[in-house]
């Protein structure tokens, strides 16, 4: 466990969050059957970037097993500034909220919406390695 998932503490609030089951799904096709079936599960809120200030002003998140830097974050008022490493850095509302999506044989994910993208984003995997990062 590190800081960001004391912090979120997705397990203790599994049953008194705001949930969906909306937001995690899979589509599988069943070709030539003219079929398809969609999985989902539940998912719930476990905290807003806000939340992430906690851990400081600016704190990257890394891999565990090779340490690799996938997101560093930092804030900016009342914005949470998202650097995922390739592509587009990300400004955030720290009112977004940060749901758990919970998986049945690994750890979990935390994810987010934006505004610019459609579906769900992730922030990081339960138990990703967080260093806090100096200016």
């Amino acid at each position: 466990m590190t800081k960001l998932d004391d912090i979120l503490d997705a397990h203790s609030k599994r049953d008194s969050a705001e949930t969906s089951n909306d937001i995690a799904t899979t589509t599988v096709n069943f070709p030539g059957e003219n079929k398809s079936v969609v999985y989902s599960k539940d998912c719930w809120v476990v905290g807003t970037f806000a939340n992430l200030r906690e851990i400081g002003d600016k704190f990257s998140l890394s891999r565990p097993r090779d340490g690799f830097v996938c997101r560093i974050i930092s804030f900016d008022g009342e914005s949470a500034i998202l650097d995922p490493m390739e592509g587009d850095v990300l400004t955030i509302p720290v009112s977004t909220k940060i749901w758990y999506e919970p998986w049945s044989m690994d750890r979990g994910s935390y994810l987010f919406e934006h505004k610019d993208y459609q579906g769900m984003l992730k922030l990081s995997t339960e138990g990703d390695l967080l260093s806090v990062l100096e200016g």
